[in-house]
């Protein structure tokens, strides 16, 4: 809720709560290795 920039959680579900367990999943591993690519070890 806070990252997407909504003022309440039944935005987020009303906005994202249709999408598909796989399509979540995919969405938050392309986010995480974005995340990864800008850390440095």
């Amino acid at each position: 809720m806070d990252i997407v920039g909504h003022s309440t959680l039944e935005m987020t579900m009303t906005v994202y709560g249709h999408v598909s367990l796989d399509d979540k999943r995919a969405a938050l591993d392309q986010l995480g290795g974005l995340l990864d690519d800008g850390v440095e070890e």
